[in-house]
């Protein structure tokens, strides 16, 4: 009689068939695992692409707003200082217009109090005049600007002279030169007046042309940043987009692949006559039962260890134990088959438990348990004994020419009343 699970053609071939699809199967309802590679591959190449282009569009972007805040602060910086620089050549004007008036002040006071303050006054203002020319002339002066300042029409001596008249009006201890006064007056009314005109004129041109350049530089910043977008999008986003479409084109594949493999394999567990149940080596489940298991033992859990998933009472621990002994096995050949010791009692029904190897990469990483239902098999066995043992009895019969009247005349009696 043989061993349910040794020499069995059909059985070794359907294990056979599952052990591949095992290997294939991170469990029965789980990923392929080539295609999980690959996958991994792929999705890690393509995120490298994408962080790639990604980092090179910002950096694109950064390096031109960084450049764009740059320039336009420069150019801020500039025109604040240009405004400074026209309200101070502005007060110029207003300066030499406020010391004549305070040298003829000084000329024509009634009384000494009077005339003192307005020599307090001139000095004042004289001294603010001369603060406010060294810093013009101290600050990085347009071309024109400094022709007009030290050039032929030399307005940096008139103010020079303009302001050593007035200081020494405003420092006499006496009454004033008139000539003196007339002068100041003269050049407030004249040429100087011209000269801080003209200069007040010209640091208003630099500023309006520095506030044109401003407006064109924002016009090409502003094209710039157009340009750079569309190239952005036509050699970076478009390519990374392409290729986030075929990816996702081919995730969905991959899917559609791995959904269809699964209703195959769960048509064919379907229709199996025996069940399967993929474990760790710790002997663990970690996938999901095939119907049949679920069918005759109940649902399993992921991670319950597979002998309280199949048996009961005493039977966990015989069950394990022979499962401790196929890891243990060193010849693979006897590993392949299972134990026939392994046999299982379940509501009336005999089962046999084979143990096979689920091998990935040429490494074994996990066992497939195949559990048969062998009800069958022991009643077909059983026939046979029974059919030997009448067998023999008959050939006792014959041999015991007694006997066997006996049991001819035992039957006729049995028909005649039936």
């Amino acid at each position: 009689m043989k061993t349910p699970g040794h020499g069995d053609p059909t059985l070794q071939n359907r294990v056979k068939f599952f052990s591949i699809q095992a290997n294939c199967l991170r469990g029965f309802r789980g990923p392929n695992l080539s295609a999980n590679s690959k996958s991994a591959s792929h999705a890690g190449d393509l995120h490298r692409d994408l962080s790639r282009r990604y980092a090179v569009a910002l950096l694109l972007i950064a390096t031109l707003s960084t450049s764009a805040f740059a320039l336009l602060s420069s150019l801020l910086n500039a025109q604040q200082g240009d405004a400074q620089l026209i309200n101070t050549a502005g007060r110029q004007r207003m300066l030499s217009q406020r010391i004549a008036v305070m040298a003829v002040g000084v000329l024509h006071a009634q009384t000494a109090d009077e005339q003192a303050k307005a020599r307090k006054a001139l000095h004042e203002a004289g001294t603010l005049m001369l603060q406010s020319h060294d810093l013009l002339i101290g600050a990085a002066l347009p071309v024109d600007v400094r022709e007009l300042q030290f050039g032929n029409a030399g307005l940096d001596a008139q103010v020079r002279g303009f302001l050593q008249v007035a200081q020494r009006v405003a420092s006499s201890s006496t009454m004033p030169d008139a000539a003196d006064v007339r002068h100041l007056v003269a050049q407030s009314q004249g040429d100087l007046i011209r000269g801080l005109n003209r200069a007040v004129s010209m640091y208003e041109s630099d500023s309006r042309r520095r506030t044109d350049r401003l407006h064109q530089l924002e016009t090409g910043i502003w094209v710039l940043t157009l340009l750079l977008l569309s190239l952005e999008a036509a050699f970076i986003f478009r390519p990374m987009r392409q290729k986030v479409v075929a990816a996702v084109e081919g995730l969905e594949d991959s899917n559609a692949q791995l959904s269809d493999k699964e209703r195959r394999i769960s048509l064919l567990l379907d229709v199996a006559q025996n069940g399967f149940l993929p474990v760790d080596l710790d002997g663990r489940v970690t996938g999901e039962a095939s119907p049949h298991i679920e069918r005759w033992f109940g649902p399993s859990a992921t991670h319950q260890p597979f002998a309280e998933v199949l048996a009961r009472g005493n039977a966990v621990t015989r069950l394990d134990a022979e499962f401790r002994r196929f890891l243990d096995a060193d010849d693979p050949d006897a590993r392949r088959g299972a134990c026939g010791s392994c046999r299982l009692d379940a509501d009336g029904v005999t089962f046999s438990v084979d143990f096979h190897d689920i091998v990935e990469h040429g490494e074994r990483t996990g066992v497939l348990v195949v559990v048969r239902d062998v009800s069958d098999d022991v009643a077909r066995h059983q026939a046979e004994a029974d059919t030997r043992d009448f067998t023999a009895a008959l050939g006792h019969l014959f041999r015991d020419q007694a006997a066997f009247a006996d049991l001819l005349h035992n039957t006729q009696d049995t028909l005649a009343r039936a």
